[in-house]
């Protein structure tokens, strides 16, 4: 049963969906066959080359069980994927990442090993802290699905913790090691999808959110790299150009963005409309839906495969305000509801400090060595 704890561990705009997908879909996305460019402190890094680059079906699949099981419903399409590798050891100092350069979220899958990613508020902002703590620890078990939205992305420094597995790992899992995917929408792919979306709603409150995501993310110019010079208007335009052909194409079914996981790789019912209305899950080309339902495939040019770690690094999307707002509208006074559909969701933005600083196991303390990234 997938599980969604939003506000994991307090920090707001942080969540969290544990037990996803089944093992052996884990396991095949483990081990696709993947390459890894570069190393750094034990951590490897892997990313799109380009246009020609492949897409896996998988990577589809979980852009669609990211809005199925509900963790993020409004989930834009990414259009970037980077594949972490962490060896025992290995860790990632906590940092800002660029807004100018991704969109409105980051999304982490978590595959083969546990591991830790930590928040440091921004100076200034130490009260958010529980007293007598210098982070805020959350754990991200084996086939966990994070998002860092909001106040978790403006508001928080994040980090991942030195790897140290406390479990065995699986017996496909010769190396101990913990892979990281993460994806992200370009800033100006994620403007333009936002864009579209609200020019074919026709629901009055759904025109009004997606017009506050709009406005939210207009704040932040287009960067050409991290630390590069503004995008010239030519620069927008030719970005916003392949965008709306990529949009097309998924619209029209020429991109198979519509597939799911089978039900039995799963662990929530798929919704109804996976079973009818022209959806399917056993990797079939369907036919587009009136409006775009899928996920995302890679965007840009070959340029885009030099110094990956560099853009990892700085790798960043920010969300919207309006979530929280529609989060609490929604929100069960008690802090704590349940659907019928096998998914069980928790809203820990109050939990007890004393829960907070056992989590962290009093290890979370703040490093001198901090990367402030295009803040």
């Amino acid at each position: 049963m997938v599980q969604i704890f939003r506000n994991a561990h307090g920090v707001e705009g942080l969540h969290l969906a544990t037990d996803c997908f089944s093992e052996e879909v884990e396991r095949r996305i483990f081990s696709a066959n993947r390459r890894y460019r570069g190393s750094r402190n034990g951590r490897e890094s892997g990313g799109p080359t380009g246009p020609t680059s492949w897409w896996p079906d998988d990577y589809t699949k979980l852009t669609n069980l990211i809005r199925d099981c509900g963790l993020l419903p409004g989930y834009v399409p990414p259009n970037y994927c980077l594949h972490l590798k962490y060896q025992v050891g290995s860790a990632f100092c906590h940092h800002y990442d660029s807004r100018h350069r991704w969109g409105e979220v980051i999304v982490g899958v978590n595959l083969g090993q546990s591991g830790v990613i930590y928040f440091v508020p921004k100076d200034g902002h130490e009260s958010m802290l529980p007293p007598g703590m210098n982070s805020i620890r959350v754990t991200l078990p084996r086939r966990s699905i994070y998002i860092m939205s909001g106040a978790s992305r403006l508001d928080w420094m994040h980090g991942i913790a030195k790897q140290q597995p406390t479990q065995p790992p699986p017996s496909w899992n010769k190396q101990n090691v913990r892979v990281s995917l993460t994806f992200r929408s370009t800033k100006v792919f994620s403007d333009v999808y936002l864009k579209r979306q609200h020019q074919i709603e026709t629901d009055v409150e759904k025109q009004a959110e997606l017009q506050a995501r709009i406005d939210s993310q207009e704040k932040f110019y287009p960067v050409r790299e991290y630390g590069g010079a503004k995008m010239s208007n030519d620069e927008v335009e030719r970005h916003r150009k392949k965008a709306n052909e990529l949009l097309d194409k998924m619209d029209r079914g020429e991109i198979r963005a519509q597939l799911r996981f089978e039900q039995h790789e799963v662990t929530f019912p798929l919704p109804a409309a996976c079973a009818s209305n022209g959806y399917v899950t056993n990797g079939a080309t369907v036919a587009p839906a009136a409006a775009f339902q899928g996920g995302g495939r890679l965007l840009g040019s070959a340029d885009d495969s030099d110094n990956e770690m560099k853009k990892a690094i700085n790798a960043s999307l920010r969300s919207l305000a309006e979530d929280r707002a529609t989060r609490r509208r929604k929100k069960d006074h008690s802090g704590r509801s349940s659907s019928d559909k096998g998914i069980v969701v928790v809203d820990l933005l109050s939990d007890d400090e004393e829960d907070q600083k056992k989590e962290s196991g009093g290890n979370g303390k703040m490093s001198p060595d901090v990367i402030v990234i295009d803040d």
